[in-house]
């Protein structure tokens, strides 16, 4: 996949040889586009710092582990690369493709008692107050619940 300029429109351009206009393309390939683009010109190099809010957004969910791997990729060239997710997902598959203690580190920002705090930690497993794994647990209970209705 790459992307071309041609007459003020941007293509991607498929494997299968097919040529899309950028903004007919589904969001979560754009994403993948633009940064694979950024990386091809340069202007995402070493030392770089990348900031991404909610990166799953859009993502086709079978998507989630490439991205994972995607963010891993860039870390090992060297760009620091920050992101913000509620996503148990992304997160986990994160913590399972690091290579190393110091690929990858977890923070939770909560609040107690008004005042807001943070934990952090090298393992998401291990993260204190880590609301992401509280909502999938509290979800777990739920599915739990009906099934047990449901056989009773």
């Amino acid at each position: 996949m790459f992307i071309r300029q041609s007459d003020r429109t941007f293509w991607i351009h498929k494997h299968n040889g097919t040529a899309i206009p950028f903004w007919l393309e589904a969001e979560g390939i754009r994403k993948f586009a633009l940064l694979w683009q950024l990386l091809l010109n340069h202007n995402l190099k070493e030392g770089d710092v990348l900031l991404w809010d909610v990166p799953k957004a859009n993502i086709n969910p079978k998507l989630i582990a490439t991205l994972a791997e995607f963010i891993i990729a860039l870390s090992q060239r060297n760009v620091q690369v920050f992101i913000a997710t509620h996503d148990y997902t992304l997160a986990k598959y994160l913590d399972l493709r690091k290579k190393g203690e110091s690929d990858v580190l977890f923070i939770s920002v909560y609040k107690e008692y008004g005042t807001i705090k943070a934990s952090n930690s090298n393992s998401y497993s291990s993260l204190q107050n880590n609301i992401i794994e509280a909502s999938e647990e509290k979800l777990y209970e739920v599915v739990a619940e009906k099934a047990m209705e449901d056989i009773l």
